[in-house]
């Protein structure tokens, strides 16, 4: 279960060989670049349940939360504070590996913390079951 999960966070940082779907979702790009901060900042609050609420059915379906608050405190609290996020890649994809097809904003952020220079934040928001677009991925590297 737990290769399963890791699999699933991991899959999002696939970007090689991957077709992007039309080039006229830049306004949705953006609007999904806002929902990630705004949910990755839930993580920097330490407010790792409430992370998991408001995300994707298909993330919630991966991990419970209690999984997730575990995984997420042991991958980013070694960081500490987060002093600065830019998001440098944001690709918009129909299909990603170990996911349904879909409609996917794959976004990458450099990140520096206070006990970690260069990070990169890896964040998947996807169109949920209700229509809303939701984080359905994060990976820190």
């Amino acid at each position: 279960m737990k290769r399963l999960i890791i699999s699933t966070f991991v899959s999002v940082l696939v970007f090689a060989g991957v077709a992007i779907a039309d080039n006229h979702i830049e306004e949705v790009r953006s609007s999904e670049a806002e929902i990630a901060v705004k949910w990755v900042n839930l993580i920097d609050e330490e407010a790792y349940d409430k992370s998991w609420d408001e995300a994707a059915a298909f993330f919630k379906q991966a991990v419970s939360k209690d999984m997730w608050v575990d995984m997420v405190k042991k991958a980013r609290v070694p960081f500490g504070i987060v002093i600065e996020r830019e998001l440098v890649v944001s690709k918009y994809l129909t299909t990603l590996p170990g996911a349904p097809d879909g409609e996917y904003v794959v976004m990458q952020f450099a990140a520096k913390f206070e006990r970690k220079e260069k990070a990169v934040e890896t964040i998947t928001v996807m169109r949920d079951e209700d229509g809303q677009w939701k984080v359905a991925g994060y990976y820190i590297n």
